[in-house]
């Protein structure tokens, strides 16, 4: 395999030319499409920064961090974190080399703006710690401290929302593949369909050749945002979840102050999950605005279709997607999800 790789890269590197070190780039700045291809390049360049093509360090130990940020395959954070490690080839060549100026800030702004598990910050604040950048890990856990309780506390999701958007594993990975679908399909299929219907004859009057152009748009739109979206997107399922309050991954039962309403059941989960079950609804939603951050027994009115209605919080159940997906029923005189 090894060989074969050496080969695959001399091959490229004729078929390329002078875009050869452009598209290796790409590949690592750009990995969501193929994280483990991304993966084996920065590990490849880190130990073999003479080989042709080698991207700068900087760009290297970047791309290690965010991609560690990145909801990746399994055993892919772990090759990564090895590089950052005592001994790994990003490390010592970041403790002899140093990182200029600009780097140091992008992977600070990186870590203070962190979307990803935090169980992988553990080993890249060692890192930082390791190059002196070991301020970064401390800003971080005061900052997370305060965005945490920011949301806990309802005060406003609006902070939390310019710096990631929190959705499940499950919604991550529906959209994902979504966004590997039409990667796929600008690629393949729509310019297929453009070039048909270019030979159609005069695209003027051609309305095959302008029906396959606004697939190309719109998919390209489309693309563009998932990207965007998934890029800022904190896992759910790796979250710490307080139960002590109504918030992100808890289950909340509330109980009407006045006679003749039925009781309310809320699964709160993340942007874009209020497909996984009925009784979902995204903290982004104005119906779960009053109740982020309360606590077992206090009062919230909420806006209801038929006006406001007030009620007591009579449980929080700190609840994460799993088996049991579907079990909850959706609230009965109310839309379940939001």
């Amino acid at each position: 395999m090894p060989r074969l790789r050496d080969r695959a890269r001399a091959r490229l590197r004729e078929l390329l030319g002078d875009n050869y070190a452009k598209s290796v780039e790409g590949r690592i700045t750009r990995p969501l499409e193929a994280p483990g291809l991304a993966t084996r390049l920065v590990e490849h360049y880190a130990s073999k920064p003479g080989d042709v093509g080698a991207p700068p360090l900087s760009t290297l130990a970047l791309a290690t961090i965010r991609l560690l940020e990145r909801d990746i395959p399994e055993g892919l954070p772990e090759r990564l974190t090895a590089l950052l490690g005592e001994g790994g080839a990003i490390r010592k060549r970041v403790t002899s080399e140093h990182l200029d100026e600009d780097t140091r800030h992008k992977m600070e702004n990186t870590i203070l703006h962190w979307a990803g598990s935090e169980r992988r910050l553990a080993p890249i604040f060692e890192f930082l710690r390791g190059v002196g950048l070991g301020s970064v890990a401390d800003e971080y856990e005061s900052g997370r401290r305060a965005r945490a309780q920011s949301l806990l506390e309802g005060r406003s999701t609006d902070d939390v929302e310019t710096h990631f958007t929190i959705m499940t594993r499950a919604t991550y990975v529906r959209l994902e593949s979504e966004l590997k679908r039409i990667a796929l399909e600008l690629k393949t299929t729509i310019p297929d369909k453009i070039e048909k219907a270019r030979q159609l004859g005069d695209l003027r009057e051609n309305a095959e050749y302008e029906a396959a152009k606004l697939k190309q748009a719109n998919a390209a739109a489309r693309l563009q945002e998932l990207i965007t979206s998934l890029e800022r997107t904190r896992i759910l399922d790796t979250m710490e979840i307080d139960d002590s309050r109504v918030g992100v991954g808890t289950e909340v039962a509330l109980a009407p102050l006045v006679a003749d309403v039925p009781p309310l059941t809320y699964w709160i989960l993340g942007e874009g999950d209020s497909g996984l079950a009925p009784g979902v609804l995204s903290y982004r939603a104005p119906l779960a605005r009053p109740l982020l951050g309360r606590q077992v027994g206090t009062e919230v009115e909420l806006e209801m279709p038929g006006g406001p209605q007030r009620y007591r919080i009579e449980s929080i159940v700190k609840r994460l997607p799993g088996a049991d997906l579907g079990s909850v029923a959706a609230p009965q005189g109310t839309p379940a999800t939001g």
